[in-house]
């Protein structure tokens, strides 16, 4: 008796480490720096521009304007890649092909309207917004702007980063309600303010596979 109830504390036991691992999966954090081509490894904390935490396993469009994908780190096989799943269709279904990622590498795939930007997967336990930052989030289930633990995927920007041309710039400020981009004529976002674009927060809850919230985190 005492060896059958050994063995079955023993079975409880390992059955609830696997829920409770299973439920504390890490999530990949993915971070845009401002960069350049001929610098494909200036990953640097000060030139942060953005970040978007992704839950593995959920079908997204990642980097890849027209195809959806999935993304995946296992930390038994491949301690340093992320493994990333293309598909022809938007529900992930009809797989196209496997892309790898290493792990805390800095390069220079990401291309913006602007210009170049280096970008980096690490790996976090634990979701992060850092403040003053305009944030986008798509998750599931009840619209009741609870997201963290039904989240797809949280997008961040900082706010009042400068970005454009010699000629053009913009930068971004938020309140409770709005993003408002601010337009320059010349450099670093210090010529003439000539242009204020106001958009509104938006709150969608027509797709319960998919809500969508913005606001202002300061």
């Amino acid at each position: 008796m005492t060896i059958f109830k050994s063995y079955t504390l023993y079975v409880f036991l390992s059955i609830l480490f696997t829920l409770i691992k299973a439920n504390s999966s890490p999530l990949i954090l993915v971070s845009y720096f401002d960069g350049d081509e001929i610098d494909s490894t200036n990953c640097k904390v000060n030139q942060l521009i953005k970040a978007t935490i992704i839950k593995p396993l959920e079908c997204i469009r990642f980097q890849h304007q027209h195809e959806f994908s999935t993304l995946k780190y296992n930390e038994n096989d491949h301690d340093d890649i992320i493994v990333e799943t293309l598909y022809n269709d938007l529900d992930c279904k009809e797989y196209k092909e496997q892309v790898f990622h290493r792990l805390n590498y800095c390069n220079s795939s990401a291309h913006s309207f602007w210009g170049v930007e280096n970008i980096q997967l690490s790996i976090i336990n634990d979701i992060d917004i850092p403040i003053n930052t305009i944030v986008h989030v798509s998750y599931k289930g009840e619209c009741n702007g609870q997201f963290k633990n039904t989240f797809k995927r949280i997008d961040y920007q900082y706010t009042n980063y400068c970005s454009g041309s010699e000629y053009i710039t913009t930068k971004s400020s938020c309140n409770s309600t709005a993003e408002i981009v601010h337009t320059y004529k010349g450099p670093s976002c210090s010529g003439t303010q000539y242009l204020d674009q106001v958009f509104p927060f938006v709150n969608d809850c027509t797709d319960i596979n998919n809500n969508y919230l913005q606001f202002c985190n300061i």
